[in-house]
């Protein structure tokens, strides 16, 4: 499936969030949706970079799910990679607490703490 948006990076296993959220800003019009917030670094910038437009982030903050995928040698990608309160992560928030506070001077980011696939 090609990218329309990134065609770029159609076959990269990263896209740093400053050009992203470069991308994003020059791509018109509409809310962002972000999906996993994880250290709130990328919802921060696409919310600097792009202040007139919303961005909605959902986690559950409890790291990744198990998975059948091919994962890159040597990446973090692992079950429960990037919860909040992982020892390897001591730079990231410990706890929703310290989640919400880090984005609070953002008033263009819209939170919502739930497991994507119990959304409605």
């Amino acid at each position: 499936m090609r990218d329309n948006l990134f065609p770029l990076y159609d076959n990269e296993e990263i896209c740093w969030i400053l050009i992203f959220a470069t991308r994003v800003h020059f791509a018109g019009a509409g809310d962002i949706l972000e999906f996993g917030a994880g250290s709130g670094h990328s919802t921060m910038t696409m919310a600097r970079m792009n202040p007139n437009r919303k961005i909605f982030t959902f986690d559950h903050f409890q790291g990744l799910e198990l998975t059948k995928k091919t994962i890159p040698e040597g990446s973090e990608w692992e079950e429960v990679a990037f919860r909040l309160g992982h020892p390897r992560l001591a730079h990231w928030p410990q706890n929703i607490e310290e989640f919400k506070k880090r984005i609070e001077n953002d008033k263009n980011i819209i939170l919502t703490v739930e497991d994507i696939h119990k959304l409605k």
